[in-house]
């Protein structure tokens, strides 16, 4: 069965607010993990709450692609790395308010990744 998907949207929330959702970004190089700098940034109020405007619907069958901009990294040195992010809806939607007439909100994580080359 198929579904349209209501997942977060940083155009709509912001960066900030989507770095507090999926922890920022973590670098490998060589099996060895640099590190995911989490800085202090805007939260929801309470901390698990959430918006329905903060989110996009993703048809069936369909893809979206977004660039974030995240703050607060030190400069990282030159070199080839795997990039992920873990990303991830609010989970704390009631169930009664999980599914739409048009689609239903995601919940859950995936691990997205990236091989990037960082020349700096």
């Amino acid at each position: 069965m198929s579904h349209n998907l209501y997942v977060l949207d940083p155009n709509k929330m912001g960066s900030d607010l989507f770095h507090y959702f999926t922890n920022g970004v973590s670098f490998w190089s060589n099996d060895r993990y640099i590190y995911s700098e989490y800085k202090k940034v805007e939260q929801p109020q309470p901390y698990d709450s959430w918006r329905p405007e903060w989110f996009v619907k993703i048809g069936s069958g369909s893809t979206i692609e977004r660039t974030v901009l995240l703050k607060g990294y030190p400069q990282i040195p030159s070199g080839t790395y795997k990039c992920t992010l873990n990303f991830s809806n609010p989970n704390k939607i009631e169930k009664s308010a999980r599914k739409m007439r048009d689609g239903r909100y995601w919940l859950g994580d995936i691990d997205a990744e990236i091989i990037k080359n960082i020349n700096l």
